[in-house]
C-alpha cells in the first residue's frame, strides 16, 4: 500500500522554463522477506525548483531540491514480536527510527562553441544529514526482573536509545567540464572530468546499556577518535562513437569513476552481533560493522557498444562488453571476533571459524576485477 500525491507548476515563455514540483509519499508497511526487520512506516516530503534557458551563447540549466524522510522498522506480523516473559524482561520488538534531510542544487552551462563543439560547464552541492536510533525495548523496566530475581536495570535493548549513527553528515561539492565534438556525420567525441570534495562526519553514540562490550567498549572506541572524513574525489571519461550506417553504431571510451562510502559503511560502530546484523543493507543475512578509515573506490573501466537499430530506432539490438578494475573497492571480510557472553565482540572467537551460518563482517577495501558484457 502507497499514497503518493503530487503536485507541479511550470511557465514556460519561448525558450524559458520555470518549473516547480511538490510530492508527498507514505508508504504505512512493508515486509522484507530477505531481511530480519521489518518497514512500519515511511514519509517522504520532496520539493523541486527548475529553470532553464537558452541564451545567444547556449543554454542554462538550474536545480535545486529537498527531500525530507522519516522512516521507521520493527518486526512484522510474520516474524516474533514479543521477547521474553514476565515477570522476566519483556522486550515488545525492536523498533528503529530514521530521519534524513537532504538539500541540493546543481548549475549547468551548456556553451556552443561552435556548429561541431559544446562546452558544458557546472556544479553540484548536496547537504545529507542523518540520524538513526533505536528506542529502548522495553521502554521502561519496571517491574521486570532480572536472571537473579533482582529489579532489572538493563537488557538486552534497554535502558539506553542506542544510536547508530548520531548526526550523520554527508557533504558533496563538485565542479565539471565536458567538450562535445561533432568531427564529421560519422565520428563524434566526448571528453570529461569532475572534481568533487566529499566530508562525511558523525556525532557520538551510545548502545542499549553500558554492560556488554558490544555497546559500551564499541561507542567509547568510536567517541574517542577524530570521525570527520574528507575525500577527494576525480572523475574522468573518454568516449568515441562511430556512425557505421543508419542501422549501425559503434561507441568505445574509458572510465575513470570514484566514490566515496556512504555513511553506513563508515559509521556503524557496534560490534554487538545483534546490532550489526540490524546494520545489514544487502539482504544477505549477515551482520555488517563499519570502517572510518575506509577510503574511495576508484573503478577503471574500458568498454566498447555495439548498437544494432532499425532506421526508425523502433527496434534493436546493443551489446556492450566491459572491463573494470577497482582500487580500494568497498567489501567485507569477517570482523575478528573476541570475548564470550557479555563481553563478545563480533559473536566471539566463534565468528572466525564459523561455517554455513551467519557472521559478522566489518567493511574493508580491497582490490577488485569484473568484467562481462551488458545487453
Amino acid at each position: 500500500e502507497v499514497h503518493s500525491h503530487q503536485l507541479g507548476l511550470a511557465f514556460k515563455d519561448g525558450e524559458q522554463l520555470i518549473e516547480a514540483r511538490a510530492g508527498y509519499q507514505d508508504i504505512p508497511e512493508q515486509n522484507y522477506p530477505n531481511q530480519r526487520m521489518d518497514m512500519v512506516d515511511n514519509t517522504e516530503y520532496r520539493f523541486n525548483l527548475r529553470y532553464r534557458n537558452r541564451y545567444q551563447w547556449g543554454r542554462l540549466d538550474a536545480r535545486a531540491y529537498y527531500e525530507d524522510v522519516d522512516h521507521k522498522m520493527d518486526f512484522g506480523d510474520d516474524k516474533q514480536f514479543i521477547y521474553g516473559a514476565a515477570p522476566g524482561i519483556v522486550a515488545p520488538g525492536m523498533p528503529m527510527e530514521t530521519e534524513s534531510q537532504n538539500i541540493g542544487a546543481r548549475l549547468m552551462g551548456s556553451i556552443d562553441l561552435s556548429e561541431a563543439d559544446i562546452l558544458r560547464l557546472g556544479g553540484e552541492y548536496q547537504r545529507y544529514r542523518l540520524d538513526d536510533w533505536w528506542p529502548p525495548s522495553p521502554a521502561d523496566l519496571t517491574g521486570m526482573l532480572n536472571a537473579d530475581g533482582e529489579p532489572a536495570t538493563f537488557g538486552g535493548m534497554a535502558p539506553n536509545i542506542f544510536w547508530n549513527i548520531n548526526d550523520g553528515q554527508r557533504d558533496r561539492m563538485a565542479v565539471f567540464a565536458e567538450w562535445e565534438r561533432a568531427i564529421d556525420a560519422q565520428w563524434s567525441t566526448l571528453l570529461g572530468g569532475r572534481y568533487e570534495r566529499v566530508t562525511t562526519d558523525t556525532g557520538p553514540v551510545q548502545g542499549y546499556n553500558d554492560m556488554s562490550a558490544g555497546y559500551a567498549q564499541s561507542a567509547a572506541a568510536f567517541n574517542a577518535e577524530d570521525r570527520e572524513r574528507n575525500d577527494d574525489n576525480i572523475d574522468l571519461a573518454a568516449l568515441a562513437r562511430y556512425r557505421i550506417d543508419p542501422t549501425m553504431d559503434l561507441e568505445f571510451g574509458y572510465a575513470m569513476k570514484t566514490r566515496s562510502p556512504n555513511l553506513y559503511e563508515r559509521y556503524a560502530w557496534s560490534q554487538n552481533a545483534m546490532a550489526a546484523i540490524m546494520n545489514n543493507f544487502v539482504g544477505d543475512g549477515n551482520g555488517y560493522v563499519g570502517n572510518p578509515d575506509l577510503d574511495p573506490e576508484t573503478a577503471h573501466t574500458v568498454s566498447a557498444s555495439f548498437d544494432w537499430h532499425s532506421a526508425d530506432h523502433a527496434r534493436g539490438l546493443k551489446v556492450t562488453p566491459f572491463y573494470t578494475y577497482v582500487t580500494d573497492y568497498i567489501d567485507a571480510q569477517r570482523c575478528a571476533g573476541s570475548g564470550m557472553m557479555m563481553n563478545a565482540l563480533c559473536a566471539g572467537p566463534a565468528n572466525d571459524m564459523a561455517r554455513d551460518q551467519f557472521v559478522v563482517l566489518e567493511y574493508v577495501n580491497e582490490t577488485a576485477v569484473l568484467y562481462g558484457v551488458d545487453l
